[in-house]
């Protein structure tokens, strides 16, 4: 008779663990908690049965800056989920790839909505010119920038 209880009892509480765990796949963006920093990286409570790692890379393109000045233990965050399993069990995630994605769905919805975009001229490419909004690389055909033809397009690089 206690044996049957004990089984009950850790069934339950198996069901009970699973359930309150997230079910993620690569591309989800989710929410996270900054556990700990280190130089090299950051480990982010995704509600998951592992943590996921993010590393300096998937947090900056700047490669010169001190992680700990950016995050700290208990900042809550939004992270791509880049891999399931590092090969040691961990979840790699970014914060850049979501950033990324976070902008694309804004781009889109400016879109749908007709409300237009502040974008900055980086270069000049053949057909038009490039900018960059809020790290998402747009291309505008020449044809855009003016209601007139425009044969230089070098005046409208920092505009």
């Amino acid at each position: 008779m206690t044996e049957n209880n004990e089984t009950t009892s850790m069934n339950e509480l198996l069901e009970e663990m699973g359930s309150s765990i997230k079910k993620i796949n690569t591309g989800d963006i989710i929410k996270g908690k900054v556990v700990t920093v280190n130089e090299n990286e950051a480990v982010i409570n995704i509600g998951y049965m592992s943590d996921g790692l993010l590393s300096k890379k998937d947090l900056s393109d700047d490669v010169d800056f001190d992680l700990s000045s950016i995050l700290k233990p208990e900042d809550e965050i939004l992270v791509s989920i880049v891999s399931m399993n590092d090969g040691e069990g961990n979840v790699l995630v970014s914060k850049k790839e979501a950033d990324k994605i976070k902008s694309i769905n804004d781009i889109e919805m400016a879109y749908n909505n007709s409300t237009p975009v502040a974008l900055t001229i980086k270069e000049i490419v053949k057909g038009g010119v490039i900018g960059y909004l809020n790290g998402v690389r747009i291309f505008v055909p020449a044809s855009l920038l003016s209601l007139r033809y425009v044969e230089d397009l070098k005046a409208f690089v920092d505009q």
